[in-house]
């Protein structure tokens, strides 16, 4: 009795302690970048990880040091990047897993099952419980029993796995579908008339979903922007690649925002940095037009300083060098 209570104390004090290589380990120690023998313990600190292979120690679901390392995916920080990530668990992650798994394509084959919403479905690989991708061209490979065949866009339309659209040729009759919407250059049907519109004459909530290759973005108002078109500024530069939202005249006007994605003004041109009011001209010259933005900025056009008496006067100056001086003295 006693031996076994001095085995299992032994014991419980190795996995608290490092391997450290020596014949005296004994097993489970705790598993180290540097000793790592097969059968130690694993470090309960993530951090503690890096160096570890994953046979030793399996790769964690989220706060894994190794990712890209020793465990072979990164996290996921957006859709698809980097290419073949994985979802990090965390929900509070960057890239929380509950849009990371809705938006990353499947890996799963299309014979088994993954919970509701956890990946996109891809021609490849659509396991039950998929999500259809909104990238409409992405559909190609899909059956229809997995993601159903729309009135628009869908490529699958006349190549067998959905019936193709109604063009101006054909009739209702013929087995084609009437389209939602077509572009304003298409002609509609003459059976189609009543149900199908052109992109101008579609209500915005039409648009839900129409891929740009049929009605491009619209200028203001588009229920597409954020997703199939870029998203409108709700401030300078916010958010990233936004656009400018025309007959706006709330927070954020257009003409401000137009204004804020115009080049800044250089105030301070051919000098290296900031000029003070003991800046030398020969390191900064002086600004050449009085009350323009370079010359409300540079504290040496303040009376007394180097460049009170420049701009305008010193471009006549140049003018009279010019077109005067000169002359006289090519002819002495």
């Amino acid at each position: 009795m006693l031996f076994a209570f001095l085995l299992l104390y032994s014991q419980l004090n190795a996995q608290d302690s490092d391997c450290s290589g020596d014949d005296s380990d004994q097993l489970p120690c705790k598993c180290t970048k540097k000793y790592h023998p097969t059968d130690c313990t694993c470090p309960e600190d993530p951090a503690e990880l890096l160096g570890i292979p994953a046979n030793n120690c399996p790769c964690l679901s989220t706060d894994d040091p190794r990712a890209g390392i020793h465990c072979p995916p990164f996290y996921c920080v957006a859709k698809d990047i980097p290419t073949d990530c994985v979802c990090d668990s965390n929900p509070n992650s960057q890239y929380p897993p509950i849009t990371c798994q809705s938006e990353n394509k499947c890996t799963s084959s299309s014979s088994e099952a993954v919970d509701s919403g956890w990946c996109t479905c891809t021609g490849s690989n659509h396991p039950t419980g998929c999500t259809c991708p909104e990238d409409l061209g992405e559909l190609l490979g899909i059956p229809n029993n997995t993601c159903s065949c729309l009135s628009f866009g869908d490529p699958r339309a006349g190549n067998g796995e959905c019936p193709a659209y109604c063009t101006e040729q054909d009739t209702s009759t013929s087995g084609c579908v009437c389209p939602l919407i077509v572009s304003d250059n298409a002609t509609i049907p003459q059976d189609c008339i009543e149900q199908t519109k052109k992109c101008s004459n579609a209500q915005l909530q039409d648009l839900i979903g129409i891929p740009v290759s049929i009605c491009s973005c619209l200028p203001a108002g588009d229920p597409r922007a954020g997703n199939l078109c870029p998203s409108y500024c709700t401030s300078k530069d916010t958010p990233t690649d936004c656009v400018c939202q025309s007959g706006t005249k709330g927070s954020y006007p257009k003409d401000k925002c137009e204004e804020d994605k115009r080049d800044p003004i250089q105030p301070y041109i051919d000098c290296p940095t900031k000029p003070t009011i003991d800046t030398p001209e020969s390191e900064c010259r002086c600004p050449i037009i009085r009350h323009s933005d370079e010359w409300n900025e540079d504290p040496r056009t303040a009376e007394g300083g180097i460049c009170a008496d420049s701009g305008l006067i010193k471009v006549i100056q140049t003018v009279v060098f010019v077109v005067i001086i000169i002359p006289i003295l090519v002819l002495v």
